[in-house]
C-alpha cells in the first residue's frame, strides 16, 4: 500500500518524491520487490542507469518472473548500451509472455536508439503480429520505414496512425516523406504545415 503513493508520484514525474517513498519502504523492508522496483525506475528517470541496474537486479531476484521488472531490466541494459544483454532479455520475455506486446515495443524503441533499424522493424512487426491495430507499433514502423526509405510501408503505417491520431507528428512526417517520394510536394507541404 505504501508503494502506491510512490508510483503515483512517479507517474506524475515527481521522481524525487517517488524515490523518497522507495527509500522509506526499503529502510524497513530492504527486500520489498515493489520498493526495489520503484527505486530502480526512479534512478533510471533521474539519469543514473548504473544505479538503476543495481536496484532492478535486486527486484528481479526478489520477485522472479515479473514482466514489469524484467522489462525495466532490459530497458536499463539498453540505456547502458549493453545491447546484446538487453536483446537476450527482450527475447526471453517475448517467449515467456507470448500475449504481451510490451517486450516487442520496447525492443523496437531500443533498436531505434541503437540505430539498428532492421532489428527495430522486426520488433515492431512482432508487436503487430500480437495486436494488429496497435497504434504505437504502427508509429514505430512509420518512423523506421521513413528512415529506411521504404515509402510504401511508411505510408501504410503512417495512415494507420493518422486514422486514429490525425495530428501525430511522427506519422505526418512519414506520410509527408512518402508523398515527396511519390512526387506530390503540395500534399507533403500541407502535411508538414
Amino acid at each position: 500500500a505504501r508503494s502506491q503513493s510512490g508510483f503515483a508520484a512517479y507517474r506524475d514525474h515527481r521522481f524525487v518524491d517517488a524515490e523518497s517513498v522507495a527509500d522509506a519502504i526499503l529502510a524497513t523492508l530492504p527486500t520489498d520487490p515493489n520498493g526495489l522496483y520503484l527505486k530502480a525506475i526512479c534512478r533510471r528517470a533521474r539519469q543514473d542507469p548504473n544505479g538503476a541496474l543495481l536496484w532492478i537486479k535486486q527486484a528481479c531476484d526478489a520477485a522472479p518472473g515479473q514482466l514489469g521488472f524484467e522489462l525495466a531490466a532490459a530497458q536499463i541494459l539498453g540505456d547502458l548500451k549493453a545491447y546484446d544483454a538487453a536483446r537476450s532479455r527482450f527475447e526471453a520475455l517475448a517467449e515467456a509472455f507470448p500475449e504481451a506486446i510490451e517486450p516487442c515495443l520496447m525492443r523496437g524503441l531500443m533498436e531505434r536508439q541503437a540505430n539498428a533499424l532492421d532489428a527495430a522493424r522486426t520488433a515492431y512487426e512482432a508487436a503487430l503480429s500480437r495486436q494488429p491495430d496497435h497504434v504505437e507499433a504502427h508509429r514505430g514502423l512509420a518512423i523506421v520505414c521513413e528512415n529506411l526509405r521504404d515509402w510504401p510501408a511508411a505510408r501504410r503505417h503512417a495512415d494507420a496512425v493518422l486514422a486514429v491520431e490525425p495530428g501525430d507528428a511522427a506519422a505526418l512526417s512519414a506520410r509527408a516523406g512518402a508523398d515527396l517520394a511519390d512526387q506530390s510536394p503540395e500534399t507533403a507541404r500541407h502535411l508538414i504545415e
